[in-house]
């Protein structure tokens, strides 16, 4: 059985390592899409406060050039154009959705490394088939199911774009994991 648990545990070992690469991916482009978002959003009140700020100053010195007639109008355009971006690209949609994909995924991972720890601690054949059972019965679906999420989340581009990034981030953490388990 010794055989047995080493390739179960090999298998969990890789399907994690593949699900976290995954999830650090969709984070990426959930705080791409949170930036540009936030970044509309900000625009959107600084020109809607720009509105107020010129007509307030029209209104009590009383003037009446075209700079002051005109800018309310063209900022208004412009909001306008600025908040139809942010419905037609459906930031907000999108960032849910990795949201509630990452929270699953998340859970998947934990159960993994629960199924993990189980196996090093497995003495018998029984317990190890016991294993075997959960997780062919819960944690085999729920690695579809994060699979299927992230499938549909992701696409290759997003892959391109963001594992150098990745990677750079991966190794620093290796970099300080190696310096903290050393000293």
């Amino acid at each position: 059985y010794s055989y047995q648990k080493k390739i179960i545990y090999k298998e969990l070992d890789k399907k994690q390592e593949k699900l976290s690469i995954k999830i650090e991916i969709l984070r990426f482009k959930y705080a791409e899409y949170k930036k540009w978002s936030d970044r509309f959003n900000l625009l959107i009140i600084i020109l809607s406060s720009s509105i107020t700020l010129l007509q307030s100053v029209n209104t009590e010195m009383n003037i009446n050039t075209i700079f002051f007639s005109l800018s309310p109008i063209f900022i208004s355009t412009l909001i306008a154009v600025l908040a139809s971006v942010i419905r037609f690209k459906k930031w907000g949609d999108k960032m849910e959705t990795i949201s509630k994909c990452i929270s699953f995924s998340i859970l998947t991972l934990s159960d993994i490394k629960s199924l993990k720890n189980d196996i090093k601690i497995a003495t018998t054949k029984k317990e190890i088939d016991e294993i075997i059972d959960k997780y062919k019965n819960d944690v085999k679906g729920s690695i579809n199911k994060s699979e299927i999420d992230i499938i549909t989340n992701l696409k290759f581009i997003d892959f391109v774009k963001h594992m150098q990034k990745f990677q750079q981030y991966s190794l620093r953490f290796k970099d300080s994991d190696g310096y903290f388990q050393y000293n």
